[in-house]
Parts: structure tokens; sequence; C-alpha cells
């Protein structure tokens, strides 16, 4: 389950980026929960100051704009950032052993 949290005030940013965070988890037929978080010190701590906030499964996506439906999806669907690697683009990259680096 995909555990979705808006962080702001409730203005209309904040409709609007749930609206979207609704609508792409349905394209996507993801199993999800949605949270409005709309107090201040609790928005403070992940890091917000400028709303709304989008946290997925504990993890701040976006402060401050509504992000593109494309840009929703791949939030909704990214592994968590634990399980990314950050050397995923040289994984399938053949070293050359002279040199030991594949670039």
């Amino acid at each position: 389950m995909k555990n979705i949290k808006i962080l702001g005030s409730g203005d209309a940013d904040c409709v609007k980026l749930e609206k979207l965070a609704v609508q792409a988890a349905e394209e996507l037929g993801l199993d999800y929960a949605i949270e409005n978080v709309t107090s201040i010190s609790a928005i403070l701590s992940y890091g917000v100051v400028l709303s709304p906030g989008l946290v997925i499964d504990d993890e701040l996506k976006v402060a401050g704009r509504i992000p593109t439906m494309d840009d929703m999806k791949m939030f909704l669907t990214e592994p968590p950032e634990a399980e990314r690697s950050m050397g995923e683009g040289f994984r399938d990259m053949e070293v050359n052993k002279t040199d030991g680096l594949p670039f």
C-alpha cells in the first residue's frame, strides 16, 4: 500500500495535489491511503517551507509546486530511496580490467 501525504493548509493547491495523487493512483491501480497533514510542526519536520508538499511512503517527493501527471506516476511507482542504488546506470556496464572503471 502506498501512503500518500499532502502537506499544507488545505488551500486550493493542496486540493489540486490531492486530486492529482488520487487520479494517478487510480490510473495505476494502486492500493493507497491519503492523509492531509496541516500541522505546521509536522510539515516542517519534512523540511517543507513552501506548500503544497507531497510525501509518499515517508519520503518527500516535491514541495512548493504541483508535479505533472507523469511525475506523479513516477513518484508512485519508483522504489523507496533505500532500495535505489547510486550506481544504477553503471550496473550492467562491462568494466575494463586494466582501468578498473566503467567510464
